[in-house]
């Protein structure tokens, strides 16, 4: 940078500040104050800051824990209880069926051998 270059951004920067002092002042301010009145224990309220981020991620995580634990438990419920659901479904069933068999053979009997009625008889109790 030459010397006539420096010299025409000095005069730009002072016309901008001239033009915008009220922003360098009031970012200039909070700093002075700040420096003035900082706190000789800001490192301890840095600390108890950290420890109790700490803490609250702790809490965040043992929440999530209890939350999985809660969902694996009701996943285990809901698998049993479907399954006891099945079972009780598939002994029904069986049972249903041992009924409809011992229906076709009191059919059977009752029909003796005619073709026609058998099928009448079957299609009148089953609604084929």
């Amino acid at each position: 940078m030459t010397w006539v270059a420096f010299k025409i951004w000095c005069k730009k920067s002072w016309a901008f500040i001239k033009a915008y002092w009220q922003f360098f002042i009031g970012a200039l301010v909070p700093v002075i104050v700040m420096i003035l009145l900082r706190n000789k224990n800001s490192g301890k309220v840095l600390l108890e800051g950290i420890e109790a981020r700490n803490k609250s991620i702790e809490i965040k995580k043992e929440a999530i824990e209890k939350e999985e634990a809660k969902r694996r438990q009701a996943l285990e419920d809901y698998e049993k209880a479907t399954t006891k659901i099945k079972e009780d479904y598939e002994k029904k069933n069986k049972s249903l069926s041992k009924k409809e068999e011992k229906l076709v053979k009191e059919i059977v009997k009752d029909a003796g051998g005619d073709q026609e009625l058998l099928t009448q008889l079957l299609k009148d109790r089953f609604d084929l």
